[in-house]
This record gives structure tokens, sequence and C-alpha cells, in this order.
């Protein structure tokens, strides 16, 4: 679980699902990938803008290259503030 991250750039990608960029204290970003059926239960109208703070819980994944975290429930995505 990543606590208190902020967003620093958000996206939509193919099949409406989201691509959010965070980044912590550390400021390493990190990339959450969530999908487009986690996405509509969510009930939010766009990706989250940056500087916006949430709390994130998924599972860690390597697609090609790139790590990320994928959210697999609208637990795992809250907006803070």
């Amino acid at each position: 679980m990543i606590v208190n991250a902020r967003v620093v750039n958000s996206s939509i990608a193919s099949g409406n699902n989201w691509r959010v960029y965070i980044t912590d204290n550390s400021n390493a970003t990190i990339l959450i990938f969530i999908p487009a059926s986690t996405v509509a239960d969510l009930e939010l109208q766009e990706p989250p803008k940056a500087g916006t703070v949430v709390i994130v819980a998924g599972y860690r994944d390597v697609y090609r290259t790139d790590q990320e975290v994928i959210v697999v429930s609208k637990n795992g995505f809250v907006i803070v503030k």
C-alpha cells in the first residue's frame, strides 16, 4: 500500500484504462495502472489531476520493462484530497 502519494501525471489509455504516475517523499515515480473494469467501479469521470493526494493498494507487476502497481478493486484507489 502506498499512502499519501501525490499524482504527477495521469492519462486515459486505450480501452478506458487509466495510467496514473505518483510520487512520494522519495521523489521516485511509480506507474499505477487502473483497468477499465476498476475505473467503472470508482465512479470518477476522469483520472486525478497532478497534485492530487491518493492512497493506492494493488499488486506489483512488470509490463515490458516498466514496473507498475495494478489496482484491481475500487478500494485500492482512494483520493485523499
